[in-house]
């Protein structure tokens, strides 16, 4: 497989909009031109901040579809979620999206039967095999109960097919771990906005964002002033904002962010269950905390 990594800088993971409980399209379209004018690296479609727990498998293909279509010749990479827990059903989806025409594929650590690291070997082995695209590997043993170790990335990294791996257990050391490991060629990403800058330090390639679904333009910023070496204006920026990243996980993502969305008027601020919307302190906490970083630089400093 001769295809070029897409999983660097900023990607979004977008969130999914709904109306009346169907998916809003409309909102939806206007969510991914607001990232592609930010300039964001790519687009999560069907992850966790996409509900994609209670997502039929027809409403994913949807998503992935309309996705691909709308950010086609924008240079902004289009990355399907099309992992869970049952190892034949996503390498139905994985296939079905790879030949669909994706830039990669994004695979969660399976949840609730908890496998062993053997077993998780096997079962993104498997997929990575079914498919003709990159796949980013998803560590967030918080919601999954589930951790992938880093002998067991060292073994997957040799796939070539098997390209990025999304952490997101919230540990440097672990994160670090994965570093030690990584082969040339494999990209580690934060999967915590509020680690962002600190895992760029320690050599992430970028970040796979919530707080991008509000504020692209900040996160690109704090990317683009990092790699071009003005740390201290990454720094600045990473501090004004991070109060911001902490607080979209007041309650369980997506509910946060979605909640701020609403407020800004770019959807409405409805979650599937079992979700419910935001408490209203932690809206106001949540304002404020989004309210307190604009009013001290905007969006642009």
């Amino acid at each position: 497989m001769k295809k070029r990594n897409p999983f660097h800088g900023v990607i979004t993971a977008v969130v999914t909009p709904f109306r009346d409980d169907q998916i809003d399209w409309p909102a939806y379209e206007k969510i991914l031109e607001h990232q592609v004018r930010a300039k964001v690296s790519g687009i999560v479609s069907c992850g966790t901040t996409g509900e994609s727990p209670t997502l039929s498998e027809a409403e994913k293909k949807e998503l992935i579809s309309f996705t691909l279509k709308n950010l086609k010749g924008t240079g902004v990479a289009t990355i399907a979620g099309t992992g869970n827990n049952n190892t034949a059903a996503s390498v139905n989806l994985s296939k079905w999206a790879s030949q669909l025409g994706v830039d990669g594929i994004m695979l969660v650590s399976p949840y609730y039967n908890r496998p062993t690291q053997d077993g998780l070997f096997a079962h993104f082995s498997k997929i990575a095999d079914s498919v003709d695209c990159p796949v980013l590997l998803y560590n967030v043993p918080g919601r999954t109960a589930c951790e992938i170790k880093a002998s067991t990335i060292a073994s997957l990294a040799q796939n070539p097919k098997i390209l990025g791996l999304k952490e997101a257990s919230g540990s440097l050391t672990k994160f670090q771990e994965f570093m030690q490991v990584a082969p040339e060629g494999f990209n580690v990403l934060s999967g915590d906005d509020p680690l962002f800058l600190p895992m760029l330090s320690c050599g992430a390639t970028g970040v796979v964002s919530v707080a991008s679904n509000v504020v692209p333009e900040v996160l690109v910023q704090i990317h683009q002033n990092f790699e071009k070496g003005n740390v201290e204006a990454a720094r600045k920026l990473h501090a004004r904002w991070f109060h911001l990243f902490q607080t979209l996980f007041i309650e369980p993502n997506p509910i946060p962010v979605k909640a701020l969305m609403a407020k800004l008027g770019m959807l409405d601020a409805s979650v599937r269950l079992p979700l419910t919307e935001i408490r209203a302190s932690h809206a106001e906490d949540l304002f404020r905390a989004y309210e307190g970083a604009h009013a001290a630089g905007g969006l642009n400093g």
